[in-house]
Order: C-alpha cells, then sequence, then structure tokens
C-alpha cells in the first residue's frame, strides 16, 4: 500500500466495532471522527479535509446547538452585508441558543424547532420576527447537512408562522407637498426633496457622494448603500444588481442640490480644518455620514 500524504487523514477499525478517522489541524493536533460504518467516517473525513483546504477551523464531531451556531456565526460573516450579519447574530443570541443551546446538534428534530417558534411567539415576537428566525436557522442547519454534520436540514420539514402583509404606506401629493414646505430652509431640504423624486432607500441616499451627481445633465448614479455596524460606518454596495442604477432627476432636485451644495460649502469653509471631506452630499456639521437614527427623531 502506498504511504498517505501528509494530511490527507487515516481511517481504521477500533477494537470494539467502531469506525474512526483522524486527520491534522493545522495547530499539528489530530481531530477524531467516529462512525458505526467505513463510508460514514470516510465521508465526516472528506469534510474535515474540506473544511481545511478552504481555511475554516475544524468542527467538533460532538458538539451542542450552540457551539455549531457561534462556529456557523464565524464562517457567514465574511459573506454577508454588515448588517444582515448583525441580524443573523442577534437571532441566534438572543432567541435560538437560550432555547436549544445546550442541545446536541445531531439530535436536534423539528419538534424542537417547533417548540422554540411557539415560545417565541408567546414572548410576543410578531409572527413576522419568528419567520426571520427560522430562515437564519434554515441556512445555519443547512449548512451543517452540507458540511456533514447531521444527515439532514431539520429546518426544512418545520413550518415557520406566516408573517402577515402590510400594505405600503405612501404620502398623497397633498401631503408630499405639505411636508416638503414644512422641510424648506431646513440644512437637509434637499435629501427630502431627492427622497420625494426618487424613492431612494435611505441608506442610499445617505451613502452618495458628489462625484455620484451630475447636476449639470440632471442625474445622479446609486453605487452604494450606507450601514452602520458596531464596528461603525461602512458603505456596501447596493442590495441587488438592481439597485445599482441611474436615476434622472427632475428640475426642483437639481435646484434644491445646487442650494444644498452652496450652503454646505459655507459650512466647509466655517468649519476650516475640523471639516473631514468624505465627499458626501448628506453629512453631519463636520462632514461625517449622517446617523440614520438622527435623522428619522430630527
Amino acid at each position: 500500500m502506498r504511504k498517505r500524504a501528509n494530511g490527507e487523514g487515516s481511517i481504521y477499525k477500533r477494537a470494539d466495532g467502531r469506525w474512526a478517522a483522524s486527520v491534522s489541524t493545522d495547530h499539528g493536533k489530530r481531530k477524531a471522527f467516529y462512525g458505526k460504518t467505513r463510508e460514514a467516517v470516510a465521508r465526516k473525513l472528506a469534510t474535515a479535509i474540506k473544511a481545511r483546504q478552504d481555511g475554516l477551523p475544524l468542527v467538533a464531531e460532538r458538539q451542542t446547538v450552540a457551539n455549531y451556531l457561534q462556529h456557523w456565526l464565524e464562517t457567514a460573516k465574511p459573506t454577508v452585508r454588515p448588517r444582515t450579519f448583525v441580524r443573523y447574530e442577534e437571532y441566534v443570541r438572543l432567541h435560538a441558543i437560550p432555547e436549544l443551546g445546550r442541545l446536541s446538534l445531531a439530535r436536534l428534530s423539528p419538534q424542537h424547532l417547533q417548540r422554540l417558534y411557539a415560545s417565541r411567539l408567546e414572548a410576543g415576537l410578531s409572527p413576522a420576527t419568528v419567520a426571520h428566525l427560522h430562515a437564519v436557522l434554515h441556512r445555519a442547519l443547512g449548512q451543517a447537512a452540507r458540511w456533514g454534520l447531521v444527515p439532514r436540514n431539520v429546518a426544512e420539514l418545520v413550518t415557520p408562522p406566516r408573517a402577515e402583509r402590510r400594505e405600503m404606506s405612501t404620502l398623497s401629493p397633498e401631503q408630499a407637498r405639505s411636508f416638503l414646505e414644512a422641510a424648506e430652509g431646513n440644512r437637509l431640504e434637499a435629501l427630502y426633496v431627492l427622497a420625494l423624486n426618487t424613492g431612494m432607500r435611505q441608506g442610499e441616499l445617505l451613502a452618495l457622494r458628489w462625484r455620484d451627481v451630475d447636476l449639470e445633465g440632471g442625474s445622479l448614479q446609486v453605487r452604494a448603500t450606507l450601514q452602520r455596524t458596531s464596528e461603525g460606518f461602512t458603505f456596501s454596495e447596493p442590495k441587488t444588481a438592481r439597485s445599482r442604477r441611474q436615476i434622472a432627476l427632475t428640475r426642483s432636485a437639481v435646484e434644491s442640490l445646487r442650494s444644498h451644495r452652496a450652503r454646505q460649502l459655507e459650512e466647509r469653509l466655517q468649519m476650516g480644518s475640523a471639516w473631514d471631506d468624505n465627499d458626501l452630499l448628506f453629512a453631519n456639521e463636520v462632514g461625517r455620514p449622517i446617523e440614520a437614527g438622527n435623522l428619522i427623531r430630527r
């Protein structure tokens, strides 16, 4: 028999009749996997080797739901938007782990998830929030199945509560005119004009830079969205490919933006070296990104 290459792993039969496999970790230690058949441990070994090749830490075979979810969050973080990761972490920390954390991942059943959703509804969470919790667990447990840690994704066997559809609430033309009249002269009047004229998302408006705007041509490009995370402000790509778009500006929007630019230049001169130039259309009093929460309150 040929000699196994370093890191290839090994499979052997134990004295008690069970099969075992082991593989070296990046830290020089050995990780063992067990099963009733050679095929079962071979699958686990292949999954472990693939995870190591992809730069992922090897997950313990015998682990709790809490350990797995915390590990999954680490691997999911680079693949999602910062705000999305914050929501994932909150759903896992506040809802999933307190109820399911001590359970063995291998013994997690559809009934466990169904009881979790029922308890969250009884605690006052909305059906929409519980449906989002289900979506997070479905993604996490789906990854566990692909890694070979569980034979199936038990979340697929659970029916989450149906979220109620809410009618979109929009301003009437009369309300929009009243709103703009009230905002006249406000430091961020141009932001409100642009919001009503274009229907842009809040994060898209707050991420706009002057290089994205062509006042002579009467258009702007949506290239980013501003998000606030625990690590600070981040400029991310728009949510979908269609969100990266060019928008034609009305005459009133162009005029409002011209006035806004002149006002902002005066602010920059007054602040001098204290102005933090980020090229933002809509910045706070020192040129930095605007807190969305502050914008709504004001």
